[in-house]
This record gives structure tokens, C-alpha cells and sequence, in this order.
């Protein structure tokens, strides 16, 4: 008489489980996609949903989540069943990010099960450089030009403020790595020494990353004066 023992393997649905697990089965799902776009510096929370259950179909305890950046463990937590959320923000470098979500969970076999997840994370960066002579003399009856440089890999826009009180803002611009020039009209300044600030902005995910502002002192002749 040959008897046969049927033992179910677990760990399905998180892109790999351990085939060692001798019962039950476990799953992530993830709950705002595969591809997120997170501000570098702030908080990014990854929400996902967990599940595990034992051979009978009846839900297990909580597991313990191992979260790794570009295949470098970098800290752990616990997932309960049902929906989660986790910070990954602190662990992220600027650009992008391959993270991933590796569980185990006892669901009542001679191992624990392992389902694993993966997210491609971008960490927006922003950055501006703008050099002006402020020895400069310019004529008021001459358009004004504020040239800069900016970094990153997000779109933005630009801010420009005169005297404290009047901004300009520009439509959002994707140029990075290359001059760009916005012109002020003639006209629009007076003789003498005038305030100009310069910062840039993008939005990302309702989050706003802003550029420290850069301020100089400009100063305008009136040739007829």
C-alpha cells in the first residue's frame, strides 16, 4: 500500500514566495500602483494590502515586512493584515528608486511563507543657479533678462518677484541642464536700484518642492534723466 501525503505550497500573488513553506498562502497588493513619484527629503508613503491565510482558508497574524532599497536592506516593519502604509522617504536617494517589500508570515507550516512586491519610487529634486553681475548698469528703456540654470527632473515654474511686490510667474518648464532667459519688458523698471527674487517650484503629488530664493539688486538708468 503506497500512501500519498498532497502538501500545498504557499506564497502567491507578491512577485515570489519561498518554496520551502509547506502550507497556507500570502499575498501584497499595492494600492496606488507600481510607479510613484515622491518630493527627496519629505515623507512617501507606500499603501499596500496585506493578506495570509492558513491551509483552511482562515486568516493568520501579522508578518514581518523587510524593506529594501537598490537590493540593500534598509529597515523593517510590521504588516498587518489588510490595508498598510509605510514611510519609505528617509531611505530614498534623489532619482530613482527600485524598493522593495519582502514578507514573512507563519501560516502554520514547517516554514513561514515569504511574498515579496516591488515599486519603482522617483525622488524629485529641484535645484537653481542664478549668477548675475550686480555691477551691472542697465538702461530702463532696454528689456531686462534673468537667466538661470535649473536642476532636477521635474517639471516647474519660475518665480520672479520686483521690489517685494510684483510677480512674475512663468508657465511650467521642463529645460534642465541648459540656460533659460525670461524677459522683463522695458519700461517696467525706474532709475535707480530695484529688488529682483528668483525661485523656482514644482508640484508633485499635491506636495510643493521650492528652491531657496535668490535675491540681487539690480540697477536701472534713465539716459534722458
Amino acid at each position: 500500500v503506497i500512501t500519498c501525503l498532497l502538501i500545498a505550497v504557499s506564497g502567491t500573488g507578491g512577485g515570489g514566495s519561498d518554496p520551502g513553506a509547506t502550507a497556507g498562502s500570502a499575498s501584497i497588493d499595492r494600492l496606488d500602483g507600481a510607479a510613484l513619484d515622491c518630493l527627496y527629503g519629505e515623507s512617501c508613503l507606500i499603501r499596500y494590502k496585506f493578506t495570509a491565510a492558513d491551509s483552511a482558508g482562515d486568516l493568520v497574524g501579522n508578518g514581518q515586512a523587510t524593506w529594501s532599497v537598490g537590493g540593500v536592506k534598509k529597515t523593517t516593519s510590521i504588516a498587518k493584515q489588510g490595508d498598510n502604509e509605510f514611510d519609505i522617504g528617509p531611505y530614498l536617494s534623489k532619482g530613482d528608486n527600485n524598493v522593495k517589500l519582502s514578507i514573512s508570515v507563519d501560516t502554520g507550516g514547517s516554514r513561514n511563507t515569504i511574498t515579496t512586491k516591488s515599486w519603482t519610487v522617483n525622488a524629485i529634486t529641484l535645484n537653481v543657479e542664478w549668477n548675475y553681475d550686480d555691477t551691472t548698469i542697465n538702461k530702463i528703456d532696454e528689456p531686462f533678462q534673468v537667466k538661470w540654470i535649473a536642476t532636477g527632473n521635474a517639471p516647474y515654474k519660475a518665480y520672479i518677484t520686483l521690489d517685494n511686490y510684483d510677480t512674475k510667474e512663468t508657465g511650467l518648464i521642463s529645460q534642465f541642464g541648459n540656460l533659460y532667459t525670461y524677459t522683463i519688458p522695458a519700461e517696467t523698471f525706474l532709475h535707480g536700484s530695484h529688488k529682483i527674487d528668483l525661485y523656482l517650484e514644482s508640484e508633485v503629488n499635491g506636495k510643493f518642492l521650492k528652491t531657496p530664493t535668490i535675491s540681487y539688486e539690480a540697477v536701472f538708468i534713465d539716459q534722458e534723466a
